[in-house]
């Protein structure tokens, strides 16, 4: 992904994010911003407390947890990276991560149109 014509590595921020313990997968792709004109970082998280979600079927309506667990993620890459490379295409919380069949993950699939800005 190319965030202000920097190279942003998304493995590079995944690994970062797997270093907050209430974090059990993640996935980093990009979004398009119409109003920067750029791609920004969007990063989808499965949290280790899958209770933490709403149940399949029902409207997601964030939880105190899920947006503690997205604040918890935003300071971790906010301190170990440089502004380009921060969430700033958003952090959606999800209940599992699809991966081909040689476990790669696939997160252009995960995004939906309704994550425009």
């Amino acid at each position: 992904m190319l965030p202000d014509r920097y190279q942003v590595s998304p493995s590079e921020l995944e690994a970062i994010i797997l270093n907050v313990k209430d974090v059990r997968d993640v996935a980093v792709s990009s979004i398009y911003s119409k109003a920067e004109a750029t791609e920004l970082p969007l990063a989808f998280i499965v949290p280790r407390d899958l209770g933490i979600l709403s149940p399949e079927g029902k409207p997601q309506t964030p939880t105190s947890a899920m947006l503690s667990l997205a604040e918890q993620v935003k300071t971790v890459v906010e301190e170990n990276c440089v502004y380009y490379k921060r969430l700033r295409g958003g952090i959606k919380i999800v209940n599992s991560i699809p991966k081909s069949p040689r476990y790669v993950d696939i997160p252009s699939e995960m995004i939906v149109s309704s994550f425009t800005r």
